[in-house]
């Protein structure tokens, strides 16, 4: 087990330079849009994504913050509903990678620690995204502060974007803190400013309340596309074999003892409740969701929703 998290880091292989590195395995990693969204902003490829552009798509009933001037008068009064034309259009996409680095996410048993693998996977995300002309941005938050970064593109905005990632978590490595941030406050804060179009994509190990996190993603997917990743350690897979586990906060070991049979069930149930409840919370809000472990290439699990995303595409064309 790893048992000292207030280690330096880069011990483990993790600093800026191995997440430059992912810059290769990103060119393996192909972007597709599940279902178009409103956006209005234009840029250099062809996306399903929706907004102002010169190709009139269709029409669908008015949503709040639709662009008035796009309103479809003559289907309007007809049906009686407001309605607001869309449009294909040329654009470049905000790609924003959502990384929680709450103290739970500073564990694992084996590969890499949880926030390690959240960070691998939303640099290669990141490094995919502007290889194909996207902007990336993201939103990380600790027990004590929250950071985003605003989507930018090229080369400047990727530099800045690793740079967060990796100051973040080497700086939220647990201890005591007094302020407290969710991933419910940061969706709920990122839905008031997030560009709509944009892709979200969720790391984390949804250590919260789901009924929560099911409203804020809704809120969201009206108007964004979606990909939730939930990074697991195997041992939140199976049934521990009785036996005294040493652990550790970073500051203090102990040995944990796991003898009794309907603790290790109690603990098992535990894991099992939390991750039905995450992907029951994603499947409401219409979210795509898989698990990544943390012995897990990161590449694998990203590819793995991405290819998934793009057949329902296909088939839905």
């Amino acid at each position: 087990m790893m048992t000292d998290t207030r280690m330096d880091l880069s011990r483990i292989g993790f600093d800026l330079r191995s997440l430059s590195a992912l810059q290769r395995q990103a060119r393996n990693l192909t972007l597709n849009s599940r279902t178009p969204a409103s956006s209005v902003i234009a840029g250099s490829h062809m996306s399903r994504f929706r907004g102002r552009g010169v190709d009139y798509l269709e029409s669908r009933p008015y949503q709040p913050g639709d662009d008035i001037r796009n309103m479809d008068w003559r289907v309007t009064a007809r049906t009686g509903e407001p309605f607001t034309k869309v449009f294909q259009e040329e654009r470049e996409r905000p790609v924003i990678c959502v990384v929680d680095m709450t103290p739970s996410m500073y564990f694992a048993t084996r590969g890499t620690l949880k926030v390690i693998q959240a960070v691998n996977m939303a640099a290669i995300l990141g490094w995919a995204a502007v290889q194909r002309g996207d902007r990336i941005g993201s939103v990380c938050f600790s027990m004590q502060e929250q950071h985003e970064v605003r989507p930018a593109g090229g080369r400047r905005g990727i530099s800045r974007y690793l740079k967060m990632l990796h100051d973040l978590t080497v700086r939220s490595v647990p201890g005591t803190h007094d302020q407290v941030t969710t991933a419910v406050e940061s969706l709920q804060r990122l839905r008031r400013v997030v560009r709509p179009g944009s892709l979200i994509a969720l790391f984390s190990d949804f250590a919260m309340d789901h009924d929560a996190l099911r409203k804020q993603l809704s809120l969201l997917r009206q108007h964004c596309d979606i990909a939730a990743f939930n990074v697991i350690d195997p041992i939140e897979t199976m049934h521990l074999p009785a036996n005294n586990y040493p652990i550790s906060n970073g500051q203090q070991a102990m040995l944990m003892a796991m003898m009794s049979g309907s603790r290790r069930d109690a603990l098992y149930d535990y894991f099992q409740h939390r991750h039905q409840g995450a992907a029951d919370a994603c499947k409401k809000a219409g979210v795509h969701y898989t698990q990544c472990q943390t012995d897990q290439m990161p590449l694998d699990a990203l590819a793995q929703l991405f290819q998934k995303r793009g057949a329902m595409n296909n088939g839905r064309r």
